[in-house]
């Protein structure tokens, strides 16, 4: 557990996150915190799309460049996007880089990225998304084919 006290986690929180794990009806959601009520709450939430693309590029849509929150997102992993823009305001970059252990202790599970720009959410996408291509040719592929790829993909990353 994290030290100190950190903010209340809202129950609309608990709600969104057990929603996108259940993979029905939020692909992502925001998260800011309340600094009137000391707590964390759903700020804006996804809808799908049918493509994981249009999902995440939505969410990408969202983010303010003057704005700290937190993001959370289904991949092949679930993902806590720590969005702290470098023209977000001083107090509010500490408070949102302080507290996101604390988020993270009460929605277990989450996989930890930090983005301070939209070029690096782009980054972190592009990513995201040539690992799962890797991972689901892997899945289907017979065995000589699979060793083809992994020697592909590990040339490409070089």
């Amino acid at each position: 557990m994290p030290r100190g006290r950190g903010p209340v986690v809202d129950d609309d929180v608990v709600e969104c996150y057990k929603e996108l794990k259940s993979g029905k009806s939020v692909p992502w959601f925001t998260i800011c915190i309340d600094r009137d009520r000391w707590c964390f709450t759903v700020d804006q939430k996804g809808t799908h799309t049918g493509h994981l693309e249009s999902d995440h590029a939505a969410l990408g849509a969202v983010l303010q460049d003057d704005s700290c929150c937190y993001a959370v997102l289904a991949a092949a992993k679930i993902f806590q996007l720590v969005w702290i823009p470098d023209d977000a305001r001083l107090k509010d970059k500490m408070i949102t880089a302080s507290c996101k252990d604390w988020l993270r202790y009460h929605l277990q599970g989450l996989s930890e990225v930090q983005c301070t720009d939209r070029e690096e959410y782009d980054e972190f996408l592009d990513r995201l998304y040539s690992r799962e291509w890797s991972t689901a040719t892997h899945a289907t592929c017979a065995p000589h084919v699979r060793e083809s790829v992994h020697a592909v993909m590990c040339a490409w990353r070089r």
